[in-house]
């Protein structure tokens, strides 16, 4: 019964790192440097694409993290419940 308890524990600490982790990629990706922006879109081209597929790679990422939290979190929950049982 400890084991649940404490697999518990870890599945949901990790599942909130996971969901601190994914919010932050996704907030990147929303609002990236200005700098950065300006300056690859003045070069044109193969610069601002390859700018645009990295924010774009960010963003993925950010949703994937979120996703890998909240289900590592539920089942942390799970995992607790049934140790109470």
């Amino acid at each position: 019964m400890a084991t649940k308890k404490n697999s518990g524990f870890v599945l949901i600490l990790l599942g909130a790192v996971f969901l601190t982790v994914g919010v932050f990629e996704y907030n990147k990706s929303q609002n990236p440097n200005g700098c950065v922006l300006n300056f690859s879109k003045s070069l044109g081209g193969k610069a601002s694409f390859a700018f645009k597929k990295s924010t774009q790679q960010s963003r993925y990422l950010g949703i994937a993290a979120i996703s890998g939290g909240v289900i590592f979190t539920l089942t942390g929950c799970v995992l607790l419940l049934k140790s109470k049982k």
